[in-house]
């Protein structure tokens, strides 16, 4: 966690017309005690090529030194249960 992360992100996510429409901080978890994720919920409009805005979001994730993955809320809530 540091300054300017939401906003950095959020500017990829502006390009794309993405909306965040949740946020929610998770600190310590059992597998990576030092480690914060970050999870982002958004709205992504019809017709937004996901491949270019996975790609272009990665891109950004890894210039700040972070790891970032996007995928469909359900899959989420089946798979991760934090």
């Amino acid at each position: 966690d540091r300054v300017g992360l939401i906003a950095a992100l959020r500017c990829v996510m502006k390009e794309f017309d993405i909306n965040i429409t949740n946020l929610r901080f998770v600190s310590s978890l059992p597998s990576f005690p030092d480690k914060t994720a970050t999870i982002y919920e958004v709205e992504i409009p019809k017709g937004v090529d996901l491949t270019k805005f996975t790609s272009e979001i990665q891109k950004k994730a890894s210039s700040l030194g972070l790891e970032i993955s996007v995928q469909h809320k359900k899959i989420f809530e089946d798979t991760c249960r934090i």
